[in-house]
């Protein structure tokens, strides 16, 4: 099998060492690393690549994410950042580009190797597949869940949480709704993945965005003012995560 073809954009020297290695070590072929945005397109489209890696700032005079509104005018790139900002501002930026996933470094292999995979999977898919309206839909920046007999849309940026509802459901909740969709949690925080979510509990995907308060001693997360169980097993990866905040 090809190996996926990556670009990447890095300007920080330590970075991208670490990053060579790391793409290395999984098997892909890192066909291009630069350390600005100006001059990169030509050398984009020369290189065939499958994917971008996209640091955001970047040496030279635009950054990440001038660069991904001009990547997409060209050419339909999926796009990952790699990142350290954290701020709600840089993300909304972000996410008008439609990245397939919005990384915050230090990024390790396993959550670099799924969003790779999962973003070269979705592109495939969607040349082979052809669209099944029947079923709920899913685009990269709107849910449409089936409401009696009608497509309701729902922005990630609403979604305060999402959780485990029977089998193979999920509730989705908003502040002025909540809405099932036909989908297991699993599948849901993959869809998610371009957006702050992070899960907490074996039925619970919860919005960084409206994380308001953590109660250690109760292994709670307050969420726009609802309580949500922090699970044993997901507390480490969990705790590590608000520490970069």
């Amino acid at each position: 099998m090809t190996p996926i073809r990556i670009f990447a954009l890095e300007d920080d020297l330590i970075q991208q060492e670490n990053l060579q290695m790391t793409l290395d070590e999984l098997g892909y072929d890192l066909v291009g690393l630069e350390e600005k945005a100006e001059g990169v397109l030509p050398k984009l489209k020369k290189s065939k690549a499958d994917l971008i890696l996209l640091d955001i700032q970047l040496s030279g005079a635009q950054d990440g994410i001038e660069l991904a509104h001009h990547i997409n005018q060209t050419g339909d790139y999926p796009i990952i950042y790699l990142t350290a900002f954290q701020d709600t501002a840089t993300y909304e930026r972000a996410r008008l580009t439609q990245p397939h996933a919005y990384l915050l470094k230090p990024v390790n292999a396993i959550s670099l190797q799924a969003s790779i995979e999962s973003a070269y999977q979705q592109v495939m898919q969607a040349d082979v597949a052809p669209k099944n309206w029947a079923a709920d839909v899913y685009f990269r920046n709107c849910f449409f869940v089936k409401i009696g007999n009608r497509l309701q849309k729902i922005l990630p940026e609403d979604v305060k949480w999402v959780a485990v509802s029977g089998n193979r459901y999920c509730e989705v909740v908003t502040e002025d709704r909540k809405a099932h969709v036909r989908a297991s949690l699993a599948e849901m925080e993959q869809k998610l993945q371009a957006f702050p979510f992070v899960r907490v509990h074996r039925s619970y995907l919860i919005n960084a965005q409206f994380i308001e308060a953590i109660h250690e001693a109760n292994q709670t997360v307050v969420v726009a003012g609802d309580e949500i169980p922090i699970g044993k097993s997901y507390r480490e990866g969990f705790m590590a995560y608000v520490q970069k905040f």
